[in-house]
């Protein structure tokens, strides 16, 4: 399950940051042309989220400079769905206000952001 937080920035691309946690098989990057390797990966997506006429429409800012972006936690070798289910329960434990608090704050919260994942990813075994 993504959580999704809600940032109300006036004057940025997005109103939403969804945070997921999924395991990728690896192989060649497309946008950068890199070897990646297979295991448990924290997406964080910049997302515009509209709700109209009883509908909700999203648009992913899929190369954003100020919040975007992948990330490796937990390298392996084949698809485990109870350790990805757990990583995406330590990232459920986040504090929201601090996330949110950082983006308001920050230009570049990407940093930060990935060291609290990488914190939080490391309580899984």
């Amino acid at each position: 399950m993504k959580i999704a937080i809600e940032l109300n920035r006036e004057g940025h691309e997005y109103n939403t940051l969804k945070i997921e946690a999924r395991y990728t098989k690896g192989g060649m990057n497309c946008s950068n042309y890199k070897e990646e390797p297979r295991g448990i990966y924290v997406h964080v997506r910049p997302t515009f989220i509209k709700h109209e006429r009883g509908f909700q429409s999203e648009s992913c800012m899929l190369f954003a400079k100020d919040g975007g972006f992948k990330m490796l936690v937990k390298p392996l070798k084949r698809l485990s769905t109870k350790k990805v289910n757990a990583v995406q329960e330590a990232l459920n434990g986040l504090d929201e206000s601090r996330i949110k608090a950082l983006f308001m704050a920050s230009d570049e919260p990407s940093r930060e952001l990935a060291s609290m994942l990488q914190e939080a990813s490391d309580t899984v075994q």
